[in-house]
């Protein structure tokens, strides 16, 4: 059952959608309103995983708030709870979008594992490679 805070913003990534359509067909270069949806969606997503403990290596999470869209996630480096969230494949540049702006943790057996079960953008498997190969922060 969603809460008030996730309907509301379920509500405004789908009034800036209708935004980044009319920006998008007037060419206006609005690249911060045309990414909001997509960083809204990580926020509600992020939100929801804030204090659940890391019991995972990572969490896919398809058609998150039934947006057609796939988030991932990854334990937080600095605490035992909560998780990094990213989009497998954002539409909007950059594709590297991650809610909190904060270190994450991801290992290369994990990597491997996502890659096989998840279709992520060119520039999102080459961060995580990234991540994978560099650990620390």
């Amino acid at each position: 059952m969603f809460s008030i805070r996730p309907a509301i913003i379920l509500s405004l990534i789908v009034i800036l959608s209708a935004c980044q359509e009319e920006c998008e067909r007037s060419n206006l270069g609005c690249n911060e309103l045309s990414t909001k949806p997509e960083y809204l969606l990580l926020q509600a997503v992020e939100s929801d995983l804030q204090d659940r403990p890391q019991d995972e290596a990572f969490l896919i999470i398809r058609n998150a708030l039934s947006n057609d869209q796939t988030v991932i996630a990854f334990p937080k480096s600095s605490s035992s709870t909560g998780y990094i969230v990213l989009l497998a494949d954002g539409k909007m540049s950059p594709k590297t979008k991650s809610v909190p702006d904060e270190h994450f943790t991801v290992s290369a057996d994990a990597l491997a594992e996502l890659e096989e079960n998840v279709r992520l953008s060119p520039e999102v498997a080459h961060y995580l490679k990234q991540m994978a190969e560099d650990p620390g922060d």
